[in-house]
């Protein structure tokens, strides 16, 4: 009863941040909702061959937006068809001039948002959750789904820009949860499979938290956590199964398009550029007259490096929510084109972070930086623009609203900071949080082998 009216409490307080995505989401849409319904209609004309299509290279043929690959999981596709079935209102794109316009059709602008608010809405309870199972309690408890709702770029991804990161974040929140809680019943381990590969069906970037669940997996479970790692993939494999079996040939035209987005480069416009090294390289190519694209082909040497320091600490501590948690961050602290939905989880896993090291000073201070920081960029950048370029019939009063909260800044130069202080500052949050474990765990290995 009394967990009741705890939720009912929380609803209350999450009412406003849910009534302000729901008055921005029909009158603002980023580029990915149009494109996403160019992917929703060719899988409802191709079915299980959309994958001979997911590379872009018939998007022409096909009437997309733009020329992007589809390089998600398949439980996405499935779910953009039948929002495409309620919402078949059409895209318009054409060329006039020298200028290209795409419009997106209200209703399909609505029935994604709302899905997607949905989801935002359920990792807000599964984080509150997750903070009373911790021992968090009374006004504590109710911050944490707080701080994740009504940062301003969670509001940003769900209900103006549109994309769909906390879907994943969801599931795989749920099946850390079942797996911490829940596990050492039959039911409790076959939900932790299902929800963890429904995660990584949605979005494979779920793989890099999974990499500690899955040594979590092997070293407290043994043969039975190879079996639930071996059922994990054999889900997942079971989503991508039916595409691939139906159209072989999709198999390579998918890991094609895998490539061809996964290949470090620069990323413009540079006030989308969310790892600062990448950053540093852009502005110093554009303005040096030098390439400096080799820069970015390095990121994997710093996210091995973090990821070695979390292994090492996660060995001398085993705590699974910490160092699955910063296993996302290490990635978004890291990969040479971090987009501001990535962000999104990295929001989620900040505050679980938190909530399990919520006696440590640095992870507390360095998660609330991280977390400002990311709340900061929707607030620099002008995104009215998203209420204007691809709505036919802009809503001035939505722009003039977004244009009263925002600060307005162009210059370059400033996102290139903003960057660099957001990478060192995610670089820093993973180093305090594991380096004297990890040198406890380097010290317990030296002490063996000179034993030995």
């Amino acid at each position: 009863m009394k967990l009741g009216r705890d939720v009912i409490k929380l609803l209350l307080l999450l009412l406003p941040g849910l009534v302000l995505r729901f008055i921005l989401a029909p009158y603002t849409t980023g580029s990915d909702i149009p494109q996403f319904a160019g992917f929703a209609d060719t899988f409802l004309r191709h079915g299980l061959g959309f994958y001979m299509y997911c590379d872009g290279s018939q998007a022409a043929n096909e009437g997309w937006a733009y020329g992007w690959p589809y390089v998600y999981g398949p439980l996405l596709i499935l779910v953009l068809g039948l929002l495409r079935l309620v919402a078949p209102g059409e895209v318009v794109h054409y060329w006039k001039g020298s200028t290209y316009y795409v419009y997106a059709p209200i209703d399909w602008i609505v029935a994604v948002k709302t899905l997607y608010i949905l989801f935002d809405t359920l990792v807000a309870l599964s984080i509150y959750f997750y903070a009373e199972k911790l021992g968090v309690r009374g006004k504590y408890a109710y911050l944490a789904p707080i701080i994740y709702y009504y940062n301003p770029m969670t509001i940003y991804i769900s209900s103006i820009y549109g994309m769909f990161d906390q879907i994943p974040l969801f599931f795989y929140i749920t099946g850390l949860s079942m797996y911490t809680y829940r596990y050492n019943t039959r039911t409790g381990r076959l939900l932790t499979a299902l929800l963890f590969a429904v995660s990584i069906g949605f979005k494979p970037t779920m793989i890099y938290p999974f990499i500690i669940l899955a040594i979590d997996l092997l070293l407290n479970h043994r043969l039975k956590g190879l079996l639930q790692l071996a059922l994990i993939t054999g889900l997942v494999g079971s989503f991508y199964a039916p595409f691939f079996i139906y159209a072989p040939q999709s198999l390579w035209i998918y890991l094609k398009a895998l490539r061809s987005v996964s290949s470090p480069t620069y990323v413009s416009p540079i006030v989308y550029t969310f790892n600062g090294f990448t950053a540093i390289a852009f502005l110093a190519s554009e303005h040096g007259g030098y390439d400096f694209k080799k820069i970015t082909t390095q990121w994997i040497w710093v996210y091995l490096i973090l990821l070695i320091l979390i292994i090492l600490a996660y060995l001398y501590e085993k705590k699974t929510i910490k160092y699955t948690s910063l296993g996302y961050i290490a990635y978004t602290a890291s990969y040479w084109r971090v987009n501001f939905q990535y962000l999104v989880p990295t929001t989620g896993f900040a505050i679980l972070l938190m909530l399990r090291e919520k006696r440590s000073f640095w992870t507390l201070t360095y998660g609330l930086l991280v977390l400002a920081l990311i709340g900061l960029w929707p607030l620099m950048y002008p995104v009215s623009w998203w209420a204007h370029v691809h709505i036919r019939e802009p809503a001035e009063w939505v722009i003039k609203l977004l244009d009263s909260l925002s600060l307005m800044i162009f210059d370059e130069v400033v996102y290139v900071i903003y960057a660099v202080i957001l990478t060192l500052t995610q670089i820093t949050l993973i180093t305090c949080t594991t380096l004297r474990q990890a040198c406890k765990t380097i010290k317990s290995i030296q002490v063996k082998i000179t034993k030995k």
